[in-house]
């Protein structure tokens, strides 16, 4: 089996006479690689940008021959807002866990000890992060 860099992420896999592309790329995307021109049995796309789906660039040996793009940008889109909406919820968490010490604090003991209380951490914090910076740890 032989594998061959093309430039940027496209790689020409063989072993015999069969031969596979990886991810070419559109002429003039990537700086200082060559066009691709090349002949293979298949096209591998590992998604949909330029200079990853240029199956214009390699002629295929078979008429038919298989042309894969993983990926497709809904399947994206569709993981991208579920990472969003899963991030929105882990900080309305945290703040909900983190943010609301103060709240109760200031219930029990009075606005003016949370106060205080809070100053205290905040100076106390300052002072640990210059103590650590100092002594390298």
């Amino acid at each position: 089996m032989k594998l061959r860099w093309l430039g940027h992420a496209c790689f020409r896999v063989e072993w015999g006479a069969y031969s596979i592309i990886i991810d070419p790329f559109a002429p003039g995307s990537v700086p200082g690689c060559r066009d691709i021109h090349e002949t293979a049995n298949r096209v591998l796309c590992t998604h949909s940008h330029h200079d990853h789906n240029y199956v214009e660039g390699v002629a295929l040996r078979e008429t038919g021959a298989e042309i894969s793009i993983c990926g497709t940008e809904g399947m994206k889109l569709r993981e991208l807002r579920r990472n969003v909406g899963a991030m929105i919820l882990h900080r309305v968490g945290a703040v909900a866990v983190f943010g609301t010490d103060h709240l109760l604090i200031s219930r029990f003991v009075g606005v003016v000890t949370t106060g205080l209380y809070s100053n205290y951490i905040l100076v106390r914090n300052f002072l640990n992060m210059i103590i650590e910076s100092l002594s390298g740890a």
